[in-house]
């Protein structure tokens, strides 16, 4: 009898043992894993505890090109078989596919509206466009998202003009700048055509959107007080005209265009901040306004009456085989009705001589 109890507790004995030493462990193993990085996950296989790499997120962007807009404030990378374009100026680019008309486009207005007041406004004139039957901006549905660090607001499925395009419209706001960016959905190729290969890579570029310290390209001039500054005579060459601009006509541009009934007209641009002419037109670049404009007109095709001079403008001169002609706008944007522009407006128009 003393051999089977001595065999049993031997027995006993050695679970006992096994069974501190798998509690002792699985201690050991919850305080390691516990006391570990949190930045690894661990697994357990057999006795040993394994540590797994951290997962890495492959780089669809690192071979990209990058644009920089210095003068903007604002970088993006797009792929190497996009190319950027400058519409007008710094102010309007775009980024598009070399094979086909899809792109991602940015506008850059300067404007002291919140950014839910300045979408009003545009929408406020597509309305009256459109009621008026004229060509108007449509927009969809607006939510909210994040553009380079900043809120932002994303408006889908939107017509320019009522053109047969759609767009996804995005508008950011950052220091004084209003930022539209726009992506194309739909440029009537066909349901055959798979447009959703060039939208997803254009969203991949709008998620690299950075904004950066603008660079001022302002250069110090030395100032004399006996000689006019140099942009205030403005001499045509090609046609032979000349016009004098006072303080308030500083930076403005000429834009020349091929009217139908014209040899060419010359319009005179000024920066304006109004949402409304933050787009290009046919008469001003994007974020300026045309006050009035000098047309020139082949003798041949002069006509003395009111509506040619409605059509064209007034008769201000004439050289060699050229009539010209001087009108101007008949409103201006809410920023310059009242400014030092629209005060001197007669006084430069006087200004034109035949040189």
């Amino acid at each position: 009898m003393s051999f089977f109890k001595k065999e049993i507790s031997t027995t006993k004995g050695l679970i006992a043992i096994f069974g501190a030493a798998v509690v002792l462990f699985g201690a050991a193993m919850t305080y390691y894993v516990r006391m570990a990085p949190t930045t690894y996950d661990y697994e357990i296989q057999g006795s040993t505890v394994i540590k797994k790499t951290a997962a890495t997120t492959a780089d669809d962007t690192k071979d990209w090109k990058t644009y920089t807009n210095t003068a903007k404030g604002y970088s993006i990378k797009y792929p190497t078989d996009w190319t950027q374009h400058n519409n007008t100026d710094d102010s309007n680019i775009s980024i598009r596919q070399n094979q086909v008309n899809y792109s991602l486009g940015i506008v850059v207005v300067s404007s002291q509206l919140s950014l839910d007041d300045y979408i009003l406004s545009l929408k406020t004139a597509a309305t009256k466009l459109i009621n008026n039957n004229q060509p108007g901006d449509t927009f969809g549905n607006e939510t909210k998202t994040m553009i380079g660090e900043q809120s932002a607001i994303k408006i889908t499925n939107c017509t320019q003009s009522a053109s047969a395009y759609k767009y996804d419209w995005y508008f950011v706001k950052k220091d004084s700048n209003i930022y539209k960016i726009s992506i194309t959905k739909v440029v009537g190729e066909g349901t055959v055509f798979n447009s959703a290969p060039y939208i997803s890579t254009a969203e991949t570029m709008l998620s690299t959107f950075k904004f950066i310290t603008p660079t001022s390209t302002t250069t110090t001039t030395p100032v004399t007080t006996t000689t006019a500054a140099a942009w205030k005579s403005y001499q045509n060459t090609d046609y032979g005209f000349g016009l004098t601009f006072t303080d308030a006509w500083e930076g403005y541009k000429m834009k020349a265009v091929d009217l139908e009934g014209t040899v060419k007209t010359f319009y005179v641009n000024v920066p304006t901040k109004d949402p409304l002419n933050a787009s290009e037109t046919s008469t001003s670049y994007a974020g300026y306004a045309a006050p009035f404009a000098i047309g020139v007109i082949e003798k041949s095709k002069w006509q003395d009456d009111e509506l040619f001079a409605r059509d064209f403008g007034s008769k201000v001169g004439e050289k060699g085989d050229y009539i010209f002609t001087s009108s101007q706008w008949q409103a201006c944007p809410t920023d310059l009705c009242s400014g030092d522009i629209t005060s001197s407006l007669k006084t430069v128009m006087d200004s034109f001589t035949v040189l």
